[in-house]
């Protein structure tokens, strides 16, 4: 197996609802055969709704929402977040050949309080390793 560290990080700038701009982070390195939980901020201060958006590189494409999209997405998934925030388990599979691999992250919370309705996260970028 390729010994490549396993990391994560933060990138861009989110944009701001209610209670200031969502977090988006890992709860540990996405290390191959693990299962760390994706933490899902809540700007909104109620319970509401939030897309998460997958993909494999990193964007900085302007939204009509006001926020700036940071994710090239292939996948996405909705999911109720508590007022209190959420959590999101993410399942590495134990392959090998996924060491490496670089997967770029963004939600998205439904926030009544934000310019324009939507409260973006800033990118969370996690290099998967064994």
């Amino acid at each position: 197996m390729n010994e490549q560290p396993a990391n994560w990080s933060n990138y861009g700038a989110g944009f701001a609802g209610t209670n200031g701009v969502p977090n988006l982070t890992a709860s540990a390195n996405p290390v191959i055969g693990t299962s760390p939980a994706l933490l899902v901020g809540n700007s909104s201060g109620a319970s509401t709704l939030a897309g998460l958006f997958f993909g494999f590189q990193r964007a900085n494409q302007p939204t009509p929402f006001g926020g700036t999209a940071l994710v090239q997405v292939l996948a996405s998934t909705t999911l109720i977040v508590p007022a209190a925030g959420a959590q999101f388990a993410l399942g590495i599979p134990n392959n090998g050949h996924l060491c490496g691999l670089v997967v770029d992250i963004q939600a998205v919370v439904v926030d009544a309080g934000a310019s324009l309705g939507l409260a973006f996260t800033p990118g969370l970028e996690l290099v998967i390793g064994g």
